[in-house]
Formats: C-alpha cells, sequence, structure tokens
C-alpha cells in the first residue's frame, strides 16, 4: 500500500512508518505466509508496529492481548503514532446470573467494532482474548434489528412488549441504553447500542415524529427520519464463554483479515485459563476449537522475545530506552548527551502544559536542536536502529511518575434522576410549617367546597387529617431528625409545636451570631497575601491529566482567591469519595510554594501519608519542589532528618500523620496546612490544630459530605466549598449486601482475575487475619494472596503494600486500615466481612476504595447466615445498597445525620433542633438568621392562600409517576420567578405532550400567587362578584389600583376589588387570571 503522512506527525515516526525495512520484509510476508513471527515487540514499539500496519497492510486486522488493560495501553500506543482509528473490542465484565444487568456500554463498543469490522468502517480492533472468547451470539441467526421510520405504522403496545421481551426496562423517564418509557402517545427509547435516546410521537398507530433526546433535560433535540433498534433478549449475547458452538468474532472476519497475537505465550496460558472456569473436562476440545477458528485467517506472532534461530523471525530494529527515564534530572542528561552525538529525540507528553514546562527545562540545559516534544502517550520508551529512527520517549516516564497519571476516559455517566432523600414518600414522617411533625399519607384527588384538586393528606396525633393543597407543597417537607430520637406527632390545634419552633429559631439567631462574629475577628487578623497565579501556577493547572468538574473549578478560584486575601484562610472543602479535593488541595500546596513557603499535610493513617507522598511527588514531577513523608515507615534516623530539613526550610512539602503535630516538628515558613479529615484526630490534636488556625492559612478537606441545603444555610457564615459533581469516567458502583456463599465468591474474585484486576478482602480482626488468608488460598489457589493489618512491622507492612500497588499480589486481605485515600485504579472488587459492625460513613468510605480506574466496581456486605443482626446495623446496610449511584455522599450523610445527629458539622446542641423541627425547616430558618443579621434579602416561596374555584393538578393519565408529580409540584410552588415556570411548562411539554387544562392553570395559578405575594396578599377569596384579600393592605392597594379597580374597604383589614362598572366579572380562578392577563394556554 502506498505511504502516508499526517501533517502532525515527527519525522522520525513518519520515516519509520513509511521507510523501515523491518516493517516492508514484514508487508511482504504477510501478503505470502499463513504464518509470520515477529521478536522485540515490546510496549511502545508493538504500537508504533500496529500504527504503521493500519496504515499500510489494507486488510482489516484483529490484535489478540492477554489484558483488558494491555489491549487498552496498545490502542494508546498505537494512537499515538497514527491518525487511523484503533477499535476497542471490550469483555462483559459482569457476573453472569439470572438478574445480572450487562453493562450497556460494553454491548454497544462490542457490537460496533463487530459490524465496523464487517463492512470495512473500520481497519484494526485490538481486543483481550477475555472479550474474544465471550461469543457474538448463540447462532448466527436472523438480523435482530429492527427499523422505525416516520410514516411507518407499529401498535406502541407492540413495540413495548417486544422492547420488554427484548430486556429493555420500562422507566418513567429515559437515562440509560436499555430504558425506556411511555406517556400517551410519546414513547422514549433509549437503544442499547446507541448514544443518546430517541422520542418517537405516536399519533394513534403512526409515527408522527423521531427526535433526539437529552438525558439530562429530557428535552427534544434534532428531529430524524429513522432509528434502528436490537431487539435480540439478553440470552443471545450476554453468554460467558465460548464452548465450541457459538459465533465468535473471529467467525466475523473477512477472509484477507490478519490476526495478530502480541505476546502469544501469555495469550494462550490466559485462554487456558479462562477455558478451564467453564468447560471442565472439555477444556482442551474447545480450546482446539477456539484456535481453529482462529487460523482461519493469515497468523502474525507478535513476540518480546527473540526466539530460537531457523524459525525466521523479523527482528524489530529495537532497543530499550531505559537511560531516558526514572527522573527528569537523568532524563536530561540522556537526552543532552543523545543530541550531542548527533541523534534525534522525540519526548511524548499528554499535555499542552506538559510540553511548555518541558521546553522550558531543556532551554535551561542548553539543549537546542533534535530533541522535539509531541503531543502524545506511550507506555515505554524505545530506540529504532535503522537509518532515519531514533529515540521515543515516554513523557511520564522521563519525568520519573511511579505510575502514569492517565486513565481510559469515558464520557460522564449522566445515571438516572436520584431520588432525593428529602422527597416525599407515603408513611413518612412529614413536617407541616404551621403545624408542626405528621405523617404522610399520599396524594388524594377530592372536591373541598367548590374547589376540586389533587390534596396532600396528612395524619396527626388522634388521627386528624388535614389536606393540604398541592401549590401549598412548599409549607410541607420530610421530616429528618437526629440522633435517632422517635418523632411524636403534633397536635394540630396545640401550641407545643410552635413554642418549640420558636426555641429553635432563637437558637439559630445565636448560632448565626457566633458564626459571623468568628468570621469577622478572622477578617481582622493579618496574614499573608499570595500574589495571583503566576505563570508556573498555570503551568501546573494546566497539567491536570483529566477535565476538571465544574465543582473542582469553582473551588480552586475560590481557594486561590482566599490565598491572595490579608487574612488568614479557613476553608473546607466537602467532596463524596474520589471527587477530587486532593487535586485542589495540590493547587493550592504549589502557589504556597511558588513564594517561598512550607506546606504541612497532616492526614489521619501512616497508609494514606504513604499514598499523598508518592500522588504529590507524581503530580509536580517536572517541577523543583522537594517532597516527602514523615510516618512510622520511616526510621528513626530518617525521621530526624526530615525534620531538620523542615526545620532549614530544605523541604517545600512534608506530608505525615499526627507525628507533624509533635513539639519537635518545625518549619521555617510554614504558610499552609492540608487537613485530611479533621474528623479523626484526637481532642488534644485539635486543640492544637485550634491554635494553628490563628497563624497560617488552613485548608481542611472531608470526604463526609456535608448536605447541599444545609451548605447553602452557612453561606456567608462558614468559608465551605463542596464537590458534588462526579468526574469524568466515574462509574457508581455495584454494591450488594449478601451472605458468604463460597462457589459464588470464588467466581466473584475470579471475575476480578479474569480482567486482570485486584481485590481488597476486608477482616477487620487481626487476631484470626491469618486464618481468613488460608482459606481464600485454599478457595481461590489461581490468586496470589497477601494480608496486611495495622499492628504489622512498619517495613513489612510498607513491603506489601508496595507489592499490592506493583501488581505482584492481587488479593488483600486487610483491616480498616485501608479505609482512607488509598487510590488503586486497578482494585475494582471489596469484600466486606461482617459488614453490620461498621458505621454508615465508614462503610462509604472503605467502598470509595475501588471504582477509580475505569472498570466497573463491585462491593460485596457480607453478614452472617446463621444469626440475626441488629435493627441499626440493618438501616445502615440497606442505606449502603439503596444509595450506591455516583454523588451518594449526599444520602448517606443525610441518613447519617438521621441516625446520629449534625454533631460533627454544628455541635450538639444544633443536632437537638434538627431532631425538633426536622433538617429541611431547621435549614430554612438557618438561612433566614443568617440572612436578618448580615442584613441580606432573603426570598421565599409566597405565603399566600388563593381560595378559588379551577380545578389545578397534574393528571395521573398525564403523568404516572408519583415521585416524578411530587417533584414537578415542589417545582412549582417553590417558583419565584415567571421565568422558572415557564421552564417548567416547555419541560413537561417536551417530555409528557400539550399540558392538560388543569396543568396549565396550576402553574398560572402560582404566577398568581408570586404577583399577589409581591404585594402583601396572604389570603384571597371571592364574594358577590368582588375579590376579597387581606394581608399588608396598603401594599395590596397599590397593586389593585395599579390595575384601574375600584376598592372598599372592610372590617377586619380586608380589602375587596373588583374592574369599574363590572359588578358580576370575578366569579372563580379563571376570571382572576383573565382580569391579571395571566394565560392558562395549554402552550404556556
Amino acid at each position: 500500500m502506498s505511504a502516508s503522512s499526517f501533517a502532525d506527525r515527527d519525522p522520525i515516526v513518519d520515516r519509520i512508518i513509511n521507510d523501515s525495512s523491518a516493517i516492508a520484509t514484514l508487508l511482504e510476508r504477510l501478503a505470502t505466509s499463513g504464518v509470520v513471527e515477529v521478536s522485540r515487540c515490546g510496549e511502545g514499539p508493538t504500537g508504533l508496529l500496529i500504527a504503521a500496519l493500519s496504515e499500510r497492510l489494507g486488510r482489516p486486522l484483529l490484535v489478540l492481548t492477554s489484558s483488558p488493560d494491555g489491549a487498552e495501553r496498545l490502542r494508546r500506543d498505537a494512537g499515538t503514532f497514527t491518525d487511523e482509528p484503533i477499535g476497542s473490542f471490550p469483555m462483559w465484565e459482569s457476573l453472569f446470573e439470572e438478574d445480572s444487568e450487562p453493562d450497556t456500554d460494553t454491548f454497544r463498543e462490542r457490537t460496533e467494532a463487530a459490524r465496523s469490522l464487517v463492512d470495512g468502517s473500520l481497519k484494526t480492533v485490538v481486543a483481550p482474548v477475555q472479550a474474544v472468547l465471550q461469543p457474538i451470539s448463540r447462532d448466527a441467526g436472523s438480523d435482530p434489528r429492527i427499523v422505525l421510520r416516520v410514516g411507518d405504522r407499529i401498535s406502541p403496545g407492540d413495540l413495548a412488549r417486544s422492547l420488554v421481551d427484548a430486556g429493555y426496562r420500562r422507566f418513567p423517564q429515559v437515562a440509560r441504553p436499555g430504558d425506556f418509557s411511555v406517556r400517551g402517545g410519546i414513547f422514549d427509547i433509549y437503544p442499547r447500542e446507541g448514544v443518546h435516546p430517541y422520542r418517537i410521537d405516536f399519533f394513534d398507530e403512526e409515527i408522527d415524529s423521531i427526535s433526539t433526546v437529552s438525558v439530562s433535560d429530557g428535552r427534544s433535540g434534532e428531529q430524524v427520519e429513522m432509528v434502528v433498534l436490537t431487539l435480540e433478549p439478553k440470552e443471545n449475547w450476554f453468554i460467558r464463554g465460548f464452548t465450541g458452538k457459538e459465533r465468535l468474532l473471529f467467525d466475523l472476519l473477512p477472509e484477507d483479515a490478519v490476526l495478530a497475537v502480541w505476546n502469544p505465550q501469555e495469550v494462550e496460558e490466559k485462554a487456558r485459563f479462562l477455558v478451564g472456569q467453564w468447560s471442565g473436562r472439555r477444556e482442551k476440545a474447545v480450546l482446539d476449537e477456539f484456535w481453529a477458528r482462529a487460523g482461519r485467517n493469515t497468523r502474525l506472532q507478535l513476540d518480546q522475545f527473540v526466539p530460537e534461530q531457523g524459525r525466521g523471525a523479523i527482528n524489530l530494529p529495537v532497543i530499550s530506552a531505559e537511560a531516558f527515564q526514572g527522573s527528569m534530572e537523568s532524563s536530561i542528561v540522556a537526552i543532552g548527551e543523545e543530541v550531542a552525538r548527533g541523534g534525534e529525540v522525540v519526548v511524548f507528553f499528554r499535555q499542552e502544559a506538559e510540553v511548555e514546562r518541558f521546553g522550558e527545562v531543556l532551554e535551561e540545559a542548553s539543549i537546542e536542536g533534535n530533541c522535539r516534544t509531541r503531543i502524545g502517550d506511550i507506555s515505554s520508551g524505545f530506540r529504532w536502529q535503522e537509518d532515519g529512527g531514533g529515540v521515543l520517549v515516554s513523557g511520564s516516564a522521563a519525568l520519573g511518575r511511579s505510575r502514569s497519571l492517565e486513565r481510559k476516559q469515558k464520557k460522564r455517566a449522566e445515571g438516572r434522576i436520584v431520588d432525593s432523600f428529602l422527597e416525599l414518600e407515603e408513611g413518612s414522617l412529614v413536617v407541616h410549617i404551621a403545624h408542626g411533625i405528621a405523617r404522610f399519607r399520599g396524594i388524594r384527588n377530592v372536591k373541598r367546597g367548590f374547589r376540586r384538586g389533587d390534596f396532600l393528606v396528612l395524619e396527626f396525633s388522634e388521627g386528624v387529617q388535614l389536606l393540604v393543597p398541592v401549590e401549598r407543597i412548599d409549607l410541607v417537607q420530610k421530616y429528618i431528625g437526629g440522633g435517632g430520637r422517635h418523632a411524636r406527632l403534633d397536635k394540630i390545634s396545640g401550641t407545643a409545636w410552635s413554642k418549640r419552633k420558636a426555641k429553635v429559631e432563637e437558637g439559630l439567631h445565636d448560632l448565626a451570631s457566633e458564626m459571623l462574629e468568628i468570621q469577622a475577628l478572622r477578617a481582622e487578623r493579618p496574614g499573608h497575601s499570595f500574589a495571583e497565579d503566576s505563570h508556573q501556577q498555570k503551568e501546573f493547572d494546566a497539567s491536570f491529566p483529566f477535565e476538571e468538574t465544574p465543582d473542582q473549578l469553582q473551588s480552586m478560584i475560590t481557594v486561590s482567591s482566599d490565598l491572595q486575601a490579608p487574612r488568614p484562610m479557613d476553608r473546607l472543602i466537602c467532596g463524596d469519595v474520589g471527587y477530587g479535593k486532593t487535586e485542589v488541595a495540590m493547587r493550592a500546596a504549589f502557589k504556597v510554594v511558588q513564594e517561598g513557603k512550607q506546606v504541612a499535610v497532616l492526614v489521619p493513617t501512616t497508609v494514606l501519608a504513604q499514598q499523598h507522598l508518592v500522588t504529590f511527588r507524581d503530580r509536580m514531577a517536572e517541577f523543583p519542589v522537594r517532597i516527602d513523608a514523615i510516618s512510622r515507615f520511616r526510621s528513626r534516623k530518617e525521621q530526624t532528618e526530615i525534620i531538620e530539613r523542615a526545620s532549614s526550610g530544605k523541604l517545600d512539602i512534608l506530608i505525615g500523620t499526627h507525628r507533624l503535630l509533635s513539639g519537635d516538628v518545625h518549619f521555617k515558613d510554614l504558610g499552609l496546612i492540608v487537613i485530611d479529615e479533621e474528623q479523626r484526630f484526637g481532642v488534644a490534636h485539635k486543640e492544637r490544630l485550634k491554635h494553628l488556625r490563628r497563624l497560617v492559612d488552613i485548608l481542611t478537606l472531608t470526604a463526609t459530605p456535608i448536605p447541599r441545603t444545609l451548605h447553602l444555610s452557612l453561606v456567608g457564615a462558614k468559608d465551605i466549598s463542596s464537590l458534588n459533581d462526579p468526574p469524568e469516567g466515574r462509574n457508581a458502583i455495584h454494591t450488594e449486601v449478601c451472605h458468604y456463599e463460597e462457589a459464588r465468591f470464588r467466581e466473584i474474585i475470579l471475575r476480578e482475575l479474569n480482567r486482570d484486576g485486584q481485590v481488597f478482602y476486608l477482616h477487620n480482626r487481626v487476631r484470626t487475619i491469618h486464618n481468613c488468608c488460608e482459606k481464600l488460598r485454599r478457595l481461590i489457589p489461581e490468586a496470589v494472596i497477601a494480608e496486611v493489618h495495622g499492628q504489622m512491622n512498619e517495613h513489612h507492612l510498607e513491603e506489601k503494600m508496595v507489592s499490592f500497588i506493583e501488581k505482584k499480589t492481587n488479593v488483600l486481605v486487610t483491616t480498616s486500615i485501608i479505609e482512607s485515600g488509598l487510590d488503586i485504579p486497578s482494585a475494582n472488587t471489596l469484600i466486606v466481612e461482617r459488614a453490620d459492625r461498621f458505621g454508615l460513613s465508614q462503610l462509604h468510605q472503605l467502598r470509595g476504595r475501588v471504582g477509580r480506574g475505569s472498570h466497573r466496581a463491585y462491593c460485596y456486605l457480607l453478614v452472617p447466615e446463621d444469626r440475626p443482626i441488629a435493627p441499626d446495623a440493618r438501616h445502615r446496610l440497606q442505606a449502603i445498597e439503596e444509595y450506591s449511584q455516583l454523588g451518594a455522599g449526599f444520602q448517606i450523610a443525610m441518613r447519617d445525620l438521621e441516625i446520629r445527629g449534625a454533631g460533627n458539622i454544628l455541635g450538639k446542641e444544633q443536632s437537638g433542633h434538627i431532631a425538633t423541627v426536622g433538617y429541611d425547616l431547621y435549614c430554612r430558618l438557618l438561612e433566614r438568621a443568617v440572612a436578618q443579621i448580615r442584613g441580606t434579602p432573603w426570598e421565599e416561596p409566597p405565603d399566600v392562600e388563593v381560595v378559588l374555584a379551577g380545578e389545578c393538578r397534574i393528571p395521573e393519565e398525564y403523568l404516572t409517576d408519583t415521585r416524578q408529580r411530587l417533584r414537578i409540584y415542589r417545582s412549582i410552588a417553590t417558583a419565584l420567578q415567571g421565568a422558572v415556570l415557564d421552564d417548567i411548562a416547555v419541560d413537561l411539554i417536551e417530555t409528557c405532550g400539550p399540558l392538560p387544562e388543569e396543568t396549565a392553570r396550576l402553574i398560572a395559578l402560582q404566577r398568581l400567587r408570586i404577583r399577589l405575594g409581591s404585594w402583601g396578599v396572604r389570603r384571597c377569596w371571592t364574594e358577590d362578584g368582588w375579590l376579597l384579600v387581606t394581608g399588608d393592605r396598603s401594599a395590596a392597594r397599590r397593586g389593585l389600583m395599579g390595575l384601574g379597580w375600584e376598592l372598599l374597604d372592610l372590617p377586619d383589614g380586608q380589602l375587596a376589588g373588583r374592574p369599574k362598572g363590572e359588578s358580576n366579572s370575578i366569579e372563580d380562578l379563571d376570571s382572576v387570571l383573565n382580569l391579571f392577563s395571566i394565560t392558562t394556554s395549554a402552550k404556556a
């Protein structure tokens, strides 16, 4: 095939791909031989070889690897050297159980790769043998796809049944591939193989229109003419492994395709390991059939080692580039020597900022000429020893990073809308602002007086029921108390509630005053004012290898602003596990170090100190920042030396446990203290920190999120930043509470080993942990198992942890010492024995140890089968299992607040106040108290009762899901501007169709309440053709006079009004809306 070139490709790469004699020989052999062997195919050069074949082979190419991670690295390497697309064919990572839900992204990627290879739109696919051993389908069969076009006739009921038969799931709203929803004549479908959902609008049985749908807001997008759906039952394509009969990816390859096997011995060994798990005595026969099918195409064997002579293997002209990696200093020396000899060097970096920074380092070292930097990422550097070749260097290795910061990037998971912990559920306790604690008995459509509509039914003490119209749902909130206190129902006519509420308001006024006083004192205290971000700071920020979340960016801006202010910073960063708090802290630390000041990073455990040391060094590798850690992992002599370096200013960042707070630890010029999980330190340590807060900037990190509404209530009184957005590529962790079954847990651990992952097995008893290890070794002899616990010798503990981090062991039996901060992306299965003995937030922290890579993560919480579980423990386990989606820390914090109170955040007294009035009302009262003391405006929904005839509701047949209806009722009732109501109307029309008359009237009613509320009106009704109002009579008079009405003052502060000369124009809600020029059009 003719040579090719890409404009932005380095000349060395271009010459190798187009002019290498070794690659030319390989292409000639592939044209004439059935099997070709190539040696010296290590990581790095193999990626370049695959790139060359993708451009020059002219035939389909399937590359087999021995692991999913190996396949991903090879794709990334090849993608660095070519613009040709390199496809992936992933493995199923779920357990193959009857109720398993296959990952829809995996389905789509497998389907797309197979079809693209067949139709020629993709030339090269890299796949792990694990994925290829999982069949495409049980048989060739007929095409399972259907095409729906505008104008086609099909029964919506038949379509719904076909989707259910094919394994699609029906929900009120679509959120993930494999979902569908039906609302009247509107059908939303998210195809399993699709990248977005579609909306099919039926007119009777005819398809009237098809459009794309936004998952985030449910609105229609681009109009399309057709949509293609795969309606094959799950059991036909979700298959554990090949048994000799099913259809494989090999069977779809064109006759002229080439099958490349990278590291054949490892691939064959992995295939044998996998097939043995499901085929038993037929292992050899199944393997023979698998490789026979693979043998239908030309075979390319890519081996790392040089085979024995006589095999005719092609040796790639490469050697390693060890001298160009390990540390930035040694890499610069090696590059300088290579360039001085006339050689060429190319260094690949992932980020423009890294390229810019490395260019500055080369300039400082006076290295010019034949050293170039490029955007890209290769696993390992190498020297290509042919004319026109040179040295290709991995930027990460050149900077001395211990591991690549790169992780497989997926689109941010949209996820199903999380049902808020604060939403009303039938039978749950609620708080009515005026009447107190009651029990919610559901929604009822009733006629009360001359008015019909939906009402919330609240049951108070002695069985007394109160009907609350849905437009006043803002008066009712779910009750969340504190400390596990059992709440009593209030008497609807009693005075106890108003007295308790008044006492809480008084206490909140004191709390707000105290917080604002502390803030004022801190504002007066002098502190170091750091300069605005330097050029190096901007380079450092830009070299972050992931996309920051909006919350991260806002927190970084706020922290930088705090540091630049002339007062000491004392900010709390709250964020769920793995949401990027450490990056916020590292940017702050870097800013402080830039001005010659020092940073102390205080962590609760020795293991976390070591983890942070690796993380900080990796992140700041290309900058001259001196970082070390002090912990029991260090000898007494080493600790003394580190302390001396800190006190003399020869250390910029010191990481450590509470050892940092010892009297012998001094800094020459301390500028910032970063505290990770302050609540885990003792009283004495907290007192020491209290003293330090007066002297230096403090940044505190916590993975126990403060609920958002409480955070908003504290805005202006406490410096808090919350990270609520999940980072790119994070997936929800599958969480399951279950009993231990040997056979099943062997499958669970093998599933992780099959994808070359690692397992945390938590056994929280040091005395019996060794026995647990031995039990697992007998159960899974294939695994390499190690044990760690806090009572081990520090050097032995460090050795075991490093071994696990480097993947020399794949199952770590451990105590809860792994609870905080460990970040091991390849560990994606966590098994916790006696999970009933752990607290809720502790279980959430432990679960956060997995799910940090690109693979789906699993958390199994084991409970004893032979003994009962305490009720509190059962509730904790139900909560952790239920709240397993992204950002579940919010629900965990709410449930923890319900069980233990808010003592950690606001103190025990405030926890008692929450128990008295409920969490949501507490937050509203606190927000009001802060605003009143600060003298700032405070808005809340209009407190206007409208007693006018007219049906206002969202009919069940229009929106069937009760939770969604309640959610929209609350959105309408709490709207403060007409624009918000416009958006609600548009969303309803987009997702459910034209507004029913009574729903349009409900929205119009809120517009009326907003208008009347701005006039100080508290209640309105009609009588003899007049509109009567109570409230602020003078303000109401000004408002009604603006309409040109005639007015009449009545006793008891009432005001009556009507249009001049129209004695019978006011009869009901519709007539009032008409007079106020408020439309009830269904198209509003």
